[in-house]
């Protein structure tokens, strides 16, 4: 790209021509921007000051088909000093394609796992709340049936509601246990009959 003790390379100029003419045939509009400013001379004296390579990916246009290339650049020191840079194109479209592919599967499976993470907190907010409803009950008609103990009938009614909020919070510790055997693999379906009027008359 540029010799020191050569006037128009030392500050490269003839590069700099000839890159933007291979911008302006080749790289993709969007990345043009970004190619001019990083393969600029000025940046790539401050890109290799204190490494010996720099790449830069992009894509080109050829006969309306996108390709991904690299264009690397290689110091060349003279007693550890920067004296010249080495610049070479290469066609990495297959190992591009490669990797683009491996970040679309990890964002996908990140996003499975976020959105895995918050139906488990929304699970486990709703069924917080509905626990502490069976549990209210429970609370609440078994602290009547105490004081109501002389009537018999108040007394049968309270601890009869009390076992019924007991099953509902069984049948929702049930649900929380199925959920677990679901993520594991191990569910089983139990088929039942059901009394659709108690059912009813319960809720």
């Amino acid at each position: 790209i540029f010799y020191n003790g050569i006037p128009d390379w030392a500050k490269g100029v003839g590069f700099r021509i000839r890159i933007k003419a291979y911008s302006d045939i080749f790289v993709v509009p969007e990345d043009r921007e970004k190619f001019l400013q990083e393969v600029d001379t000025d940046n790539l004296v401050e890109k290799l000051s204190d490494k010996n390579v720099y790449f830069l990916n992009f894509k080109i246009s050829v006969d309306d088909v996108i390709r991904y290339y690299q264009i690397k650049f290689i110091a060349n020191r003279v007693d550890g000093k920067l004296r010249g840079i080495i610049a070479g194109f290469h066609d990495v479209d297959d190992e591009m394609k490669e990797e683009l592919k491996r970040q679309e599967i990890l964002e996908k499976a990140k996003k499975a796992a976020e959105e895995g993470s918050r139906a488990k907190t929304m699970f486990l907010f709703n069924m917080s709340h509905d626990i502490r409803t069976p549990m209210n009950a429970i609370m609440g008609f078994t602290n009547i049936a105490l004081k109501n103990i002389d009537n018999r009938d108040r007394a049968i009614d309270a601890l009869n509601k009390t076992q019924e909020s007991s099953k509902v919070l069984l049948d929702l510790i049930n649900q929380i246990l199925d959920m677990s055997r679901i993520e594991s693999g191990k569910v089983v379906l139990a088929e039942d009959k059901a009394d659709m009027y108690n059912f009813g008359k319960d809720v």
